[in-house]
């Protein structure tokens, strides 16, 4: 009964947005470089917006960059690990250097892993910069460049309407 509620309501949204349209909002505060034109075709995933994307760009090269560096550390780390392990077996080294190493390399692994994820997060945030449309549509109304900064609240950038044609 639940997913039968949950397509009439879907399938009533999908219904109001035929008739009025849909209004685009930015998610992040940035210097629009390109707006579709009043009257302009765009196809499902075609770009509706574009927003200067150079500040999150220099962060991901950033991440990059220092992941680099900590996969050098990581391997470096895991390279005395196995080192200390074969001075060990030969009893050159003590069980101490051995748990000294593996804490370095959990350590190094630790931070290689962490940059990982916050690259992959910049990666996904970057592609906020790029509105595509949700759906082939026609491009409605678009606010005047000096009316839709965003940097406390979201504001209207365009609004779009489905166009018949599949």
């Amino acid at each position: 009964m639940m997913k039968k509620n949950n397509l009439i309501l879907t399938s009533l949204l999908l219904s109001a947005v035929c008739l009025n349209g849909m209004d685009i909002y930015s998610q992040v505060s940035a210097q629009i470089l390109k707006v579709a034109k009043v009257g302009e075709n765009v196809k499902k995933d075609g770009i509706l917006v574009k927003l200067d994307d150079r500040q999150i760009e220099v962060k991901i090269e950033e991440l990059e960059a220092i992941l680099n560096l900590k996969k050098t550390i990581l391997d470096d780390k895991n390279k005395i690990l196995k080192e200390d392990r074969e001075l060990f077996i030969s009893t050159v080294a003590s069980q101490r250097d051995i748990d000294l190493s593996t804490l370095e390399a959990s350590k190094a692994q630790f931070e290689y892993e962490s940059t990982k994820a916050s690259l992959e997060f910049f990666k996904l945030e970057k592609e906020k910069y790029t509105i595509k449309a949700p759906f082939d549509c026609i491009v409605k109304d678009v606010a005047h460049k000096a009316n839709i900064t965003n940097i406390y609240q979201p504001k209207v950038i365009l609004e779009i309407t489905p166009t018949n044609s599949k």
